[in-house]
């Protein structure tokens, strides 16, 4: 088996709008004035100095009715094999914050500073989305020369998508070389650690 492709990101040019939602800000009901005076200098510095690590991995997809096979990996999908139909393979995805970013989430907290340690963690929250996003339009360009389109991802405990087939994820991606756990209820710690499956179809 091919082994999976890792590398850092900086992201430093994430926009901060997503961020500045998860700490309460709506557009139209909030006043954003305030806001962007308090937060956005303190906001582009974690951005600016936290990273976040994405693997990947393609692998060939086989579909019979409701069973679906990545690899030596079986399981029962209707969600997967109506939105999988016709992609000969799929991408597998993981992203996750540096665990040195994560653990001065709580540092922070047990220092007293509470509203630094809310915006990390909405920082790292958002990166790591973000990063995933930016991976798919980075690989997109690659497979399109291929003749390639990647299809909208979907991730483990979505649906009948059930969440025990994170293993697959964590084992093939090789997670635990890179200080990753995974618990017995199939939860990833640290807990900003996101995986994905996305189809790769025919261009059309």
């Amino acid at each position: 088996m091919t082994d999976p492709i890792m590398k850092w990101l900086s992201l430093s040019h994430m926009p901060l709008l997503t961020i500045y939602t998860r700490l309460g800000y709506r557009a139209g009901l909030s006043e954003a004035e305030p806001i962007l005076t308090e937060y956005a200098p303190r906001l582009r510095s974690l951005v600016a100095a936290t990273r976040v690590r994405v693997t990947y991995l393609f692998q060939p997809l086989g579909i019979d009715g409701d069973v679906c096979r990545l690899g030596t990996h079986t399981f029962s999908s209707r969600l997967i094999a109506e939105r999988f139909a016709n992609a000969p393979k799929v991408l597998l995805l993981a992203a996750s914050a540096d665990p040195a970013d994560f653990a001065k989430i709580e540092q922070l907290a047990d220092a007293g500073e509470l509203k630094q340690s809310v915006m990390l963690d909405a920082v790292l929250s958002e990166k790591v989305d973000f990063a995933l996003d930016f991976l798919e339009t980075e690989i997109t360009v690659q497979i399109r020369r291929e003749g390639l389109k990647l299809g909208q991802r979907l991730s483990c405990g979505y649906g009948d998508f059930k969440l025990e087939n994170q293993r697959y994820f964590f084992e093939t991606l090789h997670l635990a070389q890179q200080g990753i756990t995974l618990d017995d209820r199939f939860i990833l710690h640290p807990e900003k650690t996101v995986t994905a499956l996305a189809p790769v179809f025919q261009a059309g």
